[in-house]
């Protein structure tokens, strides 16, 4: 089973770093989110210990394809309590994304939460969410997953959000927040399209143009991942959509936004 965590590992090289995108995440190409992550693990290198990632954005310059992949991770500013990074990753030299990260030293704070977690029965109570190809293609992102609906929902259900239960087959890093966080990335990217399929029944594709990723609190171990997905507006050609996840308990661990081409 492929796991996560060895297939976004980063290698450092005389120039940059190094890495190999798995044809272990593919949607069509290598997933965005899945980039995404390689790309924040660079750029967390270029950081002090004890720094965590609180808000990442890439920008989808164009479709990566599996293989060598080079990585550049630059340190714009290294403070006392926050960090700041951007790194690009090329392949065959031309730049497939480009990223900007901000890193930060907890430290204690006021509390607030303004929004509620989805209304998710436990996962025992749901049912397997299949993930449909187009005939002749096989998506090996979504083979890596465990993905659940609640029995009254589905992509034809009338509603403004889509809701669903995530979690990694294979997921053997334990604690470590950097692959918690980097994992996160491409379960918000991939949450925004089954909630657009429902919202606009007549869409038929769409390519992201940019992710941005903010985490709010750290996720200790092998969980379910309460999802929720919302296509918030369409027009012009494009939709904007907007992703949370949740542990079952309730604790809000990341939102993500995105701008997406309508095809």
């Amino acid at each position: 089973m492929p796991n996560f965590e060895h297939d976004t590992r980063v290698a450092q090289a005389q120039t940059g770093w190094q890495a190999t995108l798995s044809p272990n995440w593919q949607v069509q190409g290598p997933q965005g989110g899945y980039v995404a992550a390689i790309a924040l693990r660079a750029m967390a290198a270029a950081v002090e210990e004890g720094f965590i990632p609180v808000s990442l954005t890439g920008q989808f310059l164009t479709s990566a394809t599996a293989g060598p992949a080079e990585i550049d991770a630059t340190l714009l500013r290294q403070g006392r309590q926050a960090a700041f990074t951007t790194s690009t990753v090329k392949q065959e030299g031309k730049a497939r994304l480009g990223a900007s990260a901000c890193f930060f030293h907890p430290n204690d704070g006021p509390g607030l939460l303004k929004l509620t977690p989805p209304d998710l029965p436990p996962p025992e109570q749901c049912q397997p969410m299949i993930m449909r190809a187009s005939d002749g293609q096989r998506f090996t992102f979504h083979e890596n997953l465990e993905l659940l609906l609640p029995e009254d929902a589905g992509l034809g259900a009338t509603r403004d959000e889509f809701v669903f239960w995530a979690r990694y087959r294979e997921q053997s890093w334990g604690d470590d927040p950097l692959i918690h966080a980097a994992a996160l990335i491409p379960l918000l990217d991939m949450a925004v399209f089954p909630a657009s399929y429902q919202a606009i029944p007549t869409l038929r594709g769409a390519v992201s143009l940019d992710l941005t990723i903010h985490w709010h609190n750290r996720q200790a171990g092998d969980t379910w991942i309460g999802m929720r997905g919302r296509c918030q507006h369409a027009g012009g050609g494009m939709l904007n959509g907007w992703a949370e996840a949740w542990t079952p308990e309730g604790v809000l661990l990341a939102t993500g936004t995105q701008q997406v081409v309508i095809r």
